[in-house]
């Protein structure tokens, strides 16, 4: 690595959750020694391309070597290369493959990925069930994307029997962290009086979220 890599490296050592800054030469060091942290921070330099020319591609050796050692966040990472086609062939089975490996570890992302998986019927064979099974795994974690998810499929009866209230539970929960899409469908119940109850003494009163407050 030139010296404006090793500036960049700093400060991807620096990020929350990768400990003390290693020297120079020691994330590429250890990485080729085999330490699947290490491998796993090179693949996200390649694939974010901090330091170094973006390469989708080395990305992907690097999460591979790490993923086949068993680091979650690598074999996550793995999955959605494999799902999105990116630095590598579009193979949804092998995307199934790696999110489950990773779900199995608790990885919540990687979790609410296989329910989507088994939602939509890509690289599985679709199984409304195992996607409620596993969104509500993530869902439980506090992972809002899968917690909208699981809304939805008791706002609609995907699954699991209809029921407008824990809609209403998992939509509250995910919105609680910003997520739009939850917002708008807790924004739809209100305004329905689904699964909730109407503001007020005047029943067609309808309570409106003040979005602008989240």
């Amino acid at each position: 690595m030139n010296r404006r890599s090793h500036f960049w490296l700093v400060g991807f050592l620096l990020l929350p959750g990768f400990g003390p800054v290693l020297g120079e030469d020691d994330i590429e060091t250890k990485a080729k020694a085999g330490d699947a942290k290490a491998q796993y921070e090179m693949g996200t330099l390649f694939f974010e391309g901090r330091g170094v020319l973006r390469d989708p591609a080395k990305a992907v050796e690097w999460y591979r070597k790490a993923a086949d050692q068993g680091f979650a966040m690598a074999q996550y990472r793995l999955g959605d290369c494999y799902a999105e086609g990116t630095g590598v062939a579009k193979n949804s089975a092998e995307a199934v493959k790696w999110f489950r490996k990773a779900a199995e570890q608790g990885d919540a992302k990687a979790q609410c990925r296989l329910g989507g998986c088994y939602q939509c019927g890509e690289g599985v064979e679709k199984d409304l069930l195992q996607a409620v099974a596993w969104y509500r795994k993530a869902s439980e974690q506090g992972y809002a994307l899968a917690q909208c998810d699981l809304g939805r499929c008791f706002h609609y009866g995907h699954g699991v029997a209809k029921d407008l209230a824990e809609a209403v539970k998992w939509y509250r929960l995910a919105a609680d962290q910003r997520d739009a899409q939850a917002q708008y469908s807790l924004g739809l119940m209100y305004a329905k009086g689904e699964g909730v109850e109407i503001a007020g003494p005047d029943p067609e009163r309808i309570q409106i979220l003040d979005l602008r407050h989240h």
